[in-house]
């Protein structure tokens, strides 16, 4: 979400776009890797339930369980740990020596052994019924790749090979080889992931976190990048909402954003923040643009996609 740190050890410490019309086969149990578990596609919503009704919402979502109860998850790239809400894991009976297999997506199966924080999850988050966040990178089993689709709305397990092939086939490449390692984060003790890509702001080299859990991109006040929105037109005071809180922003409008070989003029928003200390990006991509791409991601390294603006 908005500024996160990986705040996994204040935690207890460790958040809409067209659909395309294409649907990608589900993958055969041949093209899994031998030690890999079957896993299935599935199905990322843009829509929130809240008071018997439903409600377009900013972040992807995707149904599974906690233990044997129903859950609703966040698919957020911005964090770098997976993190059920306290009270979803006590009524699952499990709060104490929470297992990741405990914790299952419809459709994609447990989660890939590993940590998961049992925390306090934002209030408005919990309201639309929401019962943990579910950091993607963390996802991919070993030789495979795990995919967000959000053009295509899913979330589905590649091998590598496929998954890159198809982020080719999508459009615009965002990530040139060079820049596709993921970074390895430790807070607190405990490790995690991020992912984040090169950019420039209308010519002023940067780094952006990729964050499906930042409802709109953003720049750090007083970064170089930062300084160069703020000549660009205000469009007034504006609220980014984030997995981990909302924020209050200057917006500033058509700002020249440039990722790899992805170029569009964005309307931004810049806070009081500081450049991250491990991955060192000075802002976020947000779902305002990756409402538009795919990322693909393994343990080691991700490649993201998006259509050319305009499609």
């Amino acid at each position: 979400m908005v500024y996160k740190k990986a705040t996994i050890a204040a935690l207890i410490a460790v958040a809409c776009g067209a659909c395309g019309e294409s649907t990608p086969p589900v993958q055969s149990g041949a093209d899994h890797a031998a030690d890999a578990p079957r896993r299935g596609v599935a199905a990322v919503s843009f829509e929130a339930k809240k008071g018997g009704g439903s409600k377009g919402f900013p972040f992807p979502l995707v149904e599974g369980k906690v233990g044997e109860q129903p859950a609703r998850f966040v698919l957020d790239t911005g964090a770098s740990a997976h993190v059920i809400d306290a009270p979803a894991a006590a009524a699952a009976n499990l709060a104490a020596g929470m297992k990741a297999s405990s914790v299952s997506i419809e459709g994609f199966g447990p989660l890939p052994e590993g940590s998961v924080a049992v925390g306090e999850i934002s209030a408005s988050l919990r309201a639309h019924g929401i019962a943990g966040i579910i950091a993607p990178q963390l996802l991919a089993d070993r030789g495979q790749a795990v995919v967000l689709d959000l053009v295509n709305r899913q979330l589905r397990s590649r091998p590598k090979s496929t998954a890159w092939q198809e982020m080719e086939d999508l459009g615009v490449v965002l990530t040139p080889p060079a820049q596709r390692q993921v970074c390895a984060v430790d807070s607190g003790g405990s490790s995690g992931r991020l992912i984040a890509a090169d950019a420039t702001v209308e010519g002023e080299a940067t780094r952006l976190a990729i964050d499906t859990g930042a409802s709109r991109s953003l720049l750090v006040e007083g970064s170089k990048a930062g300084t160069r929105a703020v000549g660009h037109p205000v469009l007034g005071r504006s609220v980014v909402v984030g997995t981990n809180g909302d924020v209050t922003t200057s917006l500033y409008g058509g700002v020249p954003v440039t990722v790899g070989a992805w170029s569009s003029t964005v309307d931004v928003g810049v806070f009081a923040g500081s450049r991250h200390p491990q991955c060192g990006y000075e802002g976020r991509l947000g779902i305002d643009v990756l409402q538009h791409c795919a990322v693909a991601m393994t343990a080691e390294e991700f490649l993201v996609a998006c259509r050319a603006p305009g499609r």
